[in-house]
């Protein structure tokens, strides 16, 4: 398959570290969205474990007082991939989060998303790669808590996992915010393989796992399981909405916004030289599969399962 992240030069890193819950040192620290310590890629770099090692686990600074950081912006068509056994962590403040991500390492919630590309940027994540544990507090300012895609910025999900991604209780009033990943004008999203699972929805809005307010969002294989109301922890690993006086569970697997200019959702099939084939479109305007999920294998949209994965 024609593989977008491999056009030219690219920068391999293989990262083996004994302890899977040490840090390493070009990778820690605060992480600024503006200024000097911002990690902004403009290169070619691919982070990836060493095959049948353990998971390297990458993750903000444990510094007190510290709110906002993007861990990685890609931007003026810098290149950046995720192989298999990395795990990019970021902050959150949530017992449910805690109990069930143990090795997460601060209990402070960020107000970025964990990764932002924008200006022709390139963002790739494989098989074996997650994204894990980042909960903003900001999702109307800097919407998505796992990736944010604007400006021309292109990410392609080959494998690996968006988890425990979302907002805060009180946030989300933006109905185009999305827990895991947001779609802006000019922005594409491909998602080829993987899974996004445990992901929060917004407590005062629609907000959904994956928000398209612009951009294109294809799906030709994939999982994204239905929302369940309540605190993330649901056998099925559904994308949970907050706790809500309301009727029925806030958020949803996407929302697609018709009212915005460009906004394209669809399904369909990848091929070899790297053309899409449309199957189907989402409908326009609505907050999709709330509560079914996304199944999506060979460009064919299909039941998500009760329980577990695929």
């Amino acid at each position: 398959m024609n593989d977008p992240a491999n056009s030219g030069p690219v920068f391999v890193l293989v990262v083996d570290v004994p302890n899977a819950s040490s840090q390493v040192i070009f990778l820690t620290g605060y992480t600024a969205y503006t200024g000097a310590n911002s990690r902004t890629v403009t290169g070619s770099l691919e982070l990836r474990g060493v095959s049948g090692g353990e998971v390297q686990r990458f993750r903000l600074s444990p510094l007190t007082g510290i709110t906002s950081g993007y861990m990685f912006n890609i931007g003026n068509g810098g290149r950046f991939a995720l192989g298999g056994g990395i795990t990019l962590q970021g902050r959150h403040n949530s017992d449910s989060t805690a109990a069930r991500i143990p090795t997460l390492p601060l209990r402070q919630d960020n107000d970025r998303p964990l990764i932002r590309v924008d200006g022709g940027g390139l963002f790739v994540m494989r098989d074996g790669s997650m994204l894990q544990g980042n909960r903003s507090i900001n999702s109307i300012t800097v919407p998505g808590a796992g990736v944010h895609i604007a400006r021309n910025g292109k990410f392609v999900m080959y494998g690996g996992a968006l988890d425990g991604l979302g907002f805060s209780d009180g946030n989300g009033t933006n109905a185009s915010t999305g827990g895991a990943v947001h779609i802006g004008a000019g922005g594409l999203f491909e998602m080829r393989g993987g899974e996004m699972t445990w992901n929060r929805a917004s407590l005062q809005a629609w907000g959904p796992t994956v928000a398209n307010e612009g951009g294109i969002f294809r799906i030709s294989n994939g999982w994204i399981p239905g929302t369940e109301r309540g605190s993330m922890g649901n056998a099925n690993m559904g994308n949970s909405a907050s706790r809500s006086t309301a009727a029925i569970p806030r958020g949803g697997v996407l929302r697609h916004r018709s009212a915005v200019t460009g906004a394209i959702s669809e399904w369909g099939i990848f091929h070899e030289d790297g053309t899409f084939t449309q199957n189907g479109i989402f409908a326009d305007g609505t907050i999709l599969n709330r509560d079914g999920g996304i199944l999506v294998v060979n460009g064919q949209l299909l039941p998500a399962p009760a329980e577990g994965r695929p």
